[in-house]
């Protein structure tokens, strides 16, 4: 425990050296901002997208960013040869991108409940946020570990957002018909759009169920079955 406390502090230190925190945030302030300027019927569809956005594609995009920034310095190679196991490594960058996660969407949903006196269950969300972002930096090392470089790693993640988060986009805003409700359910990201959608919206609760379930195995699978095996031995040939 005091390895991934010392890891995890670490981590952090990381996410203000490179500027990734002052992004997520900066981000989160242009939410803020969007929540605070709109019309309170509009924020039932909007709210959850703008945390949605955060904990999906933001995250992605900014883990594999550290990662990157990571590999050019060397600090992850050197972690390997410390007494510390490439388990707690992991673990505490992930710890770090959900914390990360659980800042901002708490400054979008503490937004909207000061501007527009909108309230949604606070410990509800930091649960649904904890399995959206987990499953989501799956996604992200997965992308970051099979990229080349930067480039194809953005080429990569504008691919995942085309074939996942785009037809969620198309289903919230009623282009794509209710008829496709539950074959949406194999894409990552409407799950966790549908998560926060039940928030502030009616989702029928066979929904909520299978998409907590799909999120939960998703992000575990893709951890245990690729991104450890391929961290460990991306690391020690770099």
């Amino acid at each position: 425990m005091n390895n991934v406390f010392m890891l995890l502090k670490g981590e952090l230190k990381r996410l203000v050296k490179y500027k990734i925190l002052t992004v997520g945030l900066f981000v989160s302030a242009i939410w803020a901002l969007i929540i605070a300027l709109s019309d309170r019927e509009e924020l039932t569809v909007l709210l959850p997208l703008l945390i949605g956005v955060d904990a999906t594609m933001m995250s992605i995009i900014l883990l594999a960013a550290g990662y990157f920034l990571e590999k050019q310095e060397g600090s992850v190679k050197s972690l390997f040869v410390a007494p510390v196991s490439g388990g707690e490594i992991l673990f505490a960058k992930v710890m770090a991108a959900l914390l990360s996660g659980l800042l901002s969407g708490a400054i979008v949903a503490l937004t909207a409940r000061f501007t527009h006196d909108i309230r949604i269950n606070l410990l509800l969300l930091a649960v649904y946020l904890i399995i959206i972002v987990v499953s989501h930096t799956a996604v992200g090392y997965v992308l970051a570990l099979y990229a080349k470089d930067f480039g194809t790693l953005l080429s990569y993640t504008l691919i995942f957002a085309f074939l996942s988060y785009i037809p969620s986009l198309l289903f919230m805003t009623g282009i794509i018909p209710l008829a496709f409700e539950k074959v949406m359910l194999v894409l990552p990201t409407h799950d966790a759009m549908m998560l926060l959608r039940s928030l502030t919206d009616k989702v029928d609760t066979i929904i909520v169920l299978l998409s907590v379930i799909y999120q939960v195995v998703f992000g575990l699978t893709l951890y245990f079955a690729v991104v450890y095996k391929k961290f460990k031995k991306t690391v020690a040939e770099s």
